[in-house]
This record gives C-alpha cells, sequence and structure tokens, in this order.
C-alpha cells in the first residue's frame, strides 16, 4: 500500500502480485491491482482483476467503485446498467456509491433501450 499511495505504480503492482503469489488471490489485492491500472490510464487491464474480485466479495470496500469507473473509462457501452445492477446487488461503501450513483445519472431510465 505504501507504494501505491507514493504513486510508484511500478513497484505496486510488483508488490500486489507477490502477495497474491505468496498468500493466494484476495479482494483486496484484486481490487489494488485494477485501481492501479485505473489511476495509470490502462483501465481495461485492470477490469479482469476487479471482476474476480466483486465475484469474491461484491462488498470489498472501494472495489464496486472501481470497477464501474474502470469501466466508464474504457469506454464499456452498458455502464449504466451495470451500474444499476451493482447499485441495486451490493451494500456500497460511500466512495463507490458516490461513482455508481455518478454513472447511474448520466442516463436517466426512461432513455435506457432494451
Amino acid at each position: 500500500e505504501a507504494a501505491y499511495a507514493a504513486s510508484n505504480t511500478e513497484e505496486a503492482l510488483r508488490l500486489l502480485g507477490e502477495s497474491i503469489s505468496n498468500e493466494g488471490v484476495n479482494k483486496s489485492a484484486l481490487n489494488l491491482i485494477g485501481a492501479v491500472y485505473r489511476y495509470t490510464g490502462e483501465p481495461t487491464r485492470g477490469i479482469p482483476y476487479l471482476i474476480l474480485g466483486f465475484m469474491i466479495d461484491p462488498e470489498t470496500r472501494f472495489l464496486a467503485g472501481n470497477l464501474v469507473a474502470s469501466l466508464e473509462a474504457a469506454g464499456y457501452a452498458r455502464v449504466v446498467e451495470l451500474a444499476r445492477f451493482i447499485s441495486s446487488y451490493a451494500k456500497l461503501d460511500q466512495w463507490s456509491k458516490g461513482i455508481v450513483d455518478k454513472v447511474i445519472s448520466t442516463q436517466p431510465e426512461e432513455l435506457i433501450i432494451e
């Protein structure tokens, strides 16, 4: 976390990868890997980590927000629909709720085309 906080992204990714190698797959490391990739402008690379983390525990702090923000940054066409699902499916932390609600607010429900 110190490497991530200091914006040393290569070191953060190396340490998080070591954490997974040594301790096994865990939701916090997956979330941080996804967040680092989003932070560095490569959200597409982080999305698989975030999806896996969400599958392990959708209520992991900051994970839902990181997932939705990464999908939006990557230009995922159905991000609003997914944000609505996440909002109704998981209990979100305040930061994630803010991100999810912001994305949802970009498209009123009456404009959703099935």
